[in-house]
């Protein structure tokens, strides 16, 4: 018995195989037959070859399984085998130890235990200890009249899963991508990462145009050499358009020169949700204080940095299976984490944390950690991150790491189930968190206190659900040695005046808002049906005419009346006088508009002075570009049918 190395050795791939995945690909999308795809024997395989790499890709992998490759391996463990059979959609035939006596059979070190002298003098001991168990067992089945086949399935029990086998394995394309995209990152178990690291060697040798971009994902970094333009033009010889390089940001074009973006840097591919990629990060590798350490691609039709979290494709099904998501701040902290094991990482990519990408988080889960560097000038920077979050009814909690530690430093000093083990003991809820970094250095300082603590109970308001507002409430009132009461009417002074700013906005929106705010202010689906001319010529003048002239608009719809499309709204000026303002389109004559006024309060305004106000409203409106005839004005004690329609909107809306 001896330890052994790994050995692979390719037994087969489908023959044709570029042939037989254009043809498979082509009868997607064409009438003609696959069968006269394959025979074509004048058919270009250069341009074959290009179009699989395209199919590749593009994520279109189905007609990838009709190549196989099939794999003699031998010199892996009992352990790895039970690592790899997991990847269910392969052929497998491994050797028995039913049929395979093993006499003296050879093992797998790992390499852990062979770098240490008495780990492996232990481990070599053990090995010949076992050997002898199961030469001994086999001999006292054979006394009770056991043999061959029989002996050997009891004794083998014995044996470890150390124990050299071999196996013969055979993958698809499709799933052979899968593979190397999972046990080819530095996050898998050593044993099975050789394999997959030979395998993919032997697949990318044998067929470069499905293999050149396979390998893990959480590692699939790149390079932009230096220079002024050879990425532009390594881009432009494979077939891409200038327009689009421009666009997305990789290339940037002046009339007398053209310059890449991210010369001489580190690339981070940033990928939507569906995991596409739709932006890069770049990191310089030059010392020069002058150059930015981190550029990001603009944004463009494709990728806006508010709404995007880096990492969230690789992460979200991590975070979906540990129902938490850890939040890091740059590319290299989501990395490493990666490969140390925690997958349910992602980091704000390069931004200020922004209310859609916590909103894309919540789709995945309702907690979240926020781990943050040793750095306490920067924490305090980023507290603002944590109010967004609570905002959005999500359970926060804290990582602060030690000084001068970052996530990517700090995970590659220990192992993955002592990051994790660390993580459980010392993330904490936000309270502690933020009472501890704002009290330091103002314990004896009322009036910091005081604003400390205006601070925390103002994190404390944002939170929606009530009950959870209250135990927060609790908490502070026990850390901070203030009453509860004393908190509970700060959080209503916050609440008024946060519901007095709103609505200040809605009633005196800034000019641009105008007409935004009349469509906030109505049933979005029956202004779907109205033509951009009708709420520019009435919604939007009506509006600004109102405002103008001081009053402010409390409601406002458009309204159908006999088939014309006008707009009703109810103001109120400075005086308190209330009315309802109709404006219609005239039924022979849609260019010109009738006003009516109608008014339910007497004790404010009598017929006299609603007609002076008519009159007001109408010259108003005329200032605008509206035609407007002389106003009707009528003060009626009931409601007519247009303000109890008005009225019901506006309800069905709250």
């Amino acid at each position: 018995m001896a330890k052994v190395n790994l050995d692979v050795q390719l037994l087969e791939v489908s023959q044709n195989a570029i042939a037989l995945i254009y043809a498979a690909c082509r009868q997607c999308y064409s009438e003609k037959f696959a069968g006269d795809f394959f025979m074509d024997e004048g058919a270009d395989l250069k341009k074959q070859e290009e179009f699989v790499k395209k199919i590749v890709a593009s994520g279109h992998q189905s007609p990838l399984e009709h190549v196989k490759f099939s794999f003699a391996i031998q010199g892996v463990s009992r352990a790895l085998t039970h690592q790899l059979v997991r990847h269910r959609l392969a052929s497998y035939s491994q050797q028995s130890q039913r049929y395979v006596k093993e006499k003296d059979f050879d093992y797998i070190i790992p390499p852990s235990i062979e770098g240490n002298p008495e780990a492996k003098k232990e481990f070599e001991s053990l090995m010949a200890a076992i050997q002898q168990s199961y030469t001994k067992l086999s001999q006292y089945l054979g006394q009770d009249n056991l043999s061959g086949e029989t002996a050997n399935q009891d004794a083998r029990f014995a044996l470890p899963q150390a124990a050299e086998t071999k196996i013969v394995v055979t993958m698809n394309c499709r799933e052979l991508l899968h593979f190397f995209a999972h046990r080819c990152c530095a996050r898998a178990q050593w044993e099975i990462r050789a394999l997959a690291d030979r395998m993919l060697s032997i697949c990318l040798e044998k067929l470069p145009a499905v293999f050149a971009e396979a390998g893990a994902k959480c590692e699939a970094l790149g390079y932009c050499p230096e220079g002024k333009e050879p990425f532009t033009n390594a881009a432009l010889k494979e077939g891409y358009k200038m327009e689009y390089l421009e666009k997305t940001g990789l290339t940037i074009k002046k009339e007398e020169w053209v310059r890449d973006r991210f010369s001489g840097r580190v690339m981070f591919p940033i990928h939507s949700i569906s995991g596409r990629v739709i932006a890069f990060g770049g990191r310089t590798l030059s010392l020069e204080k002058s150059i930015a350490k981190y550029l990001n691609s603009p944004e463009s039709d494709i990728y806006h940095k508010s709404r995007v979290v880096y990492g969230i494709f690789q992460a979200k099904n991590g975070i979906i299976r540990e129902d938490k998501c850890y939040l890091v701040e740059g590319y290299t902290d989501v990395l490493a984490m990666h490969q140390s094991g925690i997958e349910n990482v992602v980091a704000s990519s390069g931004t200020s944390l922004t209310v859609d990408q916590i909103r894309l988080i919540r789709r995945f889960t309702k907690n979240i950690t926020i781990i943050y560097d040793g750095d306490q000038a920067g924490i305090k920077a980023s507290l603002r991150g944590i109010d967004l979050v609570l905002e959005e009814g999500i359970n926060v909690k804290v990582l602060p790491l030690p000084d001068g530690e970052d996530p990517d430093s700090f995970s590659k000093s220990m192992s993955a189930t002592a990051l994790t083990q660390y993580i459980k003991e010392n993330e904490t809820d936000f309270i502690k968190f933020k009472t501890r970094i704002l009290l330091t250095g103002i314990e004896n300082d009322p009036l910091s206190r005081a604003k400390l603590i205006t601070d925390i109970v103002y994190s404390i308001s944002v939170i929606p659900e009530e009950i959870v507002r209250t135990e927060y409430l609790k908490e502070c009132s026990r850390l901070l040695e203030v009453r509860e009461d004393v908190l509970y009417n700060e959080i209503r002074k916050l609440k008024l005046k946060k519901n007095e700013a709103q609505t200040a906005r809605d009633l005196n929106p800034l000019p641009d808002q105008r007409p935004v705010q009349v469509e906030q202010t109505i049933q979005e689906a029956r202004l779907a049906v109205l033509s951009s001319q009708v709420r520019s010529n009435v919604a939007d003048l009506a509006v600004q005419a109102l405002e103008g002239m001081g009053f402010a608009v409390q409601d406002g719809t458009h309204e159908e009346q006999d088939e014309r499309l006008g707009f009703a709204a109810k103001v109120q000026d400075l005086s308190g006088g209330e009315v309802v303002v109709h404006v219609t389109p005239v039924a022979d004559d849609p260019s010109r508009n009738e006003l009516s006024i109608h008014s339910y309060d007497h004790d404010r305004l009598t017929q006299q002075q609603l007609q002076t106000r008519s009159k007001e409203i109408a010259n108003a409106l005329r200032r605008t570009g509206l035609q407007m005839p002389e106003p009707s004005a009528t003060g009626n004690v009931r409601p007519d049918e247009r303000l109890r329609d008005l009225e019901k909107l506006r309800q069905q809306q709250v």
